[in-house]
């Protein structure tokens, strides 16, 4: 994992990635304990009651983002994706559906790693508008490292762990519309 040095000052801009999935918080003491504890593979140990504290902030922080993103949030970063995009004109009821399923694919995820995913694709030289599993397929390896410094920070802090938001199952077809 890529988590920078405390020393290296932190870009308040800076999009999440895999390597670093808060960058907001990439140099706070105690992500720079919480980074050394776990590559040290301390499973079993605690860290002494002051790097607690230190790490508590960082499990706080990294709890706390992973609320996921607004519907209208979501709506939003995505409409304007697509304004990059050839459109296909479509009647009221298929935008309805395509704007559900949006929500349902990304509901679960938090709002600055839906805009870091949608950056990383319209930044590469896509063609089309990319579909739900597109924008999945490149947020949810920052998602993961993320929950997962979130679970070590809580561990490691006594800090209860934090709440995974999972994305929503697909509703069961009716006969009707299976026909």
């Amino acid at each position: 994992m890529c988590i920078r040095d405390r020393n290296t000052p932190a870009n308040p801009d800076a999009l999440p990635s895999a390597g670093d999935p808060l960058p907001a918080i990439t140099t706070m003491p105690g992500m720079q304990l919480l980074r050394n504890w776990i590559v040290s593979a301390r499973v079993k140990a605690m860290p002494p009651p002051a790097d607690q504290v230190q790490i508590a902030e960082v499990a706080k922080a990294l709890s706390a983002s992973l609320t996921p993103a607004k519907p209208a949030e979501i709506a939003k970063m995505i409409e304007e994706l697509a304004w990059h995009y050839p459109r296909q004109d479509r009647p009221d009821p298929a935008r309805q559906t395509v704007a559900r399923d949006w929500l349902r694919d990304l509901g679960h995820l938090p709002a600055d790693i839906i805009d870091a995913a949608c950056t990383a694709w319209r930044r590469a030289p896509n063609q089309f508008a990319p579909t739900p599993g597109h924008i999945l397929a490149l947020a949810e390896p920052i998602l993961h490292t993320r929950q997962f410094w979130a679970r070590r920070a809580a561990e490691l802090s006594g800090r209860p762990l934090p709440k995974i938001v999972a994305p929503k199952a697909a509703a069961p077809m009716s006969r009707k519309e299976q026909a």
